[in-house]
């Protein structure tokens, strides 16, 4: 079945990724965000339900802002609540959260990160293998992307600040825009009959 897409929306849709991406699909289909900015904190259980219930009418859901396990949360309650339609989760994960990766080894201050992030990705096949529901889901495996320093980890940023410092340094930042062509890769390939259920982008050591 050829899947048709009207309306995507998108978490943490006015900075860095999520803002590329809200400016560079709005282009082609009807593209809402919800960040808090506008009025929508994931941290906040009653803004998470209000953005589930505003999106329900959308095909495609992009998972993009992070706060701890607040986006494995809202990965279920939109499974749960698209069940029995035909709808998308795009879950906004990372390279660190892959076991081969060993986070442990090379970046141990952000442990506690990969594993939320791990628990995102286990989310995403469970939905993806519920043969009952319509609902599935895709997974997007990110390296240290050039957003400019942020640090949403809370943990050891000097750390974190001197490994996105070297990457820029040596000009191996994966650029926003390749995040962007990567969803839209994505998003292509739900017009089909199968699908792109994971990208990975490693920066180039």
């Amino acid at each position: 079945m050829i899947m048709d897409i009207k309306k995507i929306a998108i978490t943490g849709h006015t900075k860095g990724i999520g803002k590329d991406l809200y400016e560079h699909l709005s282009a082609s289909y009807n593209v809402v965000g919800f960040s808090r900015s506008n009025g929508y904190d994931i941290s906040k259980e009653m803004d998470i339900l209000r953005i589930i219930d505003e999106t329900r009418e959308c095909d495609i859901f992009i998972n993009n802002a992070y706060h701890y396990d607040q986006q494995t949360h809202i990965a279920d309650i939109w499974n749960t609540t698209h069940h029995g339609q035909e709808h998308f989760i795009i879950n906004v994960s990372t390279l660190a959260s892959d076991p081969m990766f060993n986070v442990e080894k090379h970046l141990p201050h952000l442990v506690p990160y990969a594993k939320e992030k791990h628990r995102l990705n286990q989310k995403t096949f469970d939905i993806c293998d519920q043969r009952d529901s319509k609902c599935k889901a895709m997974s997007l495996l990110l390296g240290i992307v050039e957003t400019g320093f942020e640090n949403p980890y809370g943990i050891d940023p000097d750390n974190l600040l001197e490994h996105y410092k070297d990457f820029k340094e040596r000009d191996v930042l994966i650029k926003v825009s390749d995040v962007t062509n990567a969803v839209d890769f994505m998003i292509n390939s739900i017009k089909n009959n199968c699908f792109i259920y994971s990208i990975s982008l490693l920066n180039r050591m």
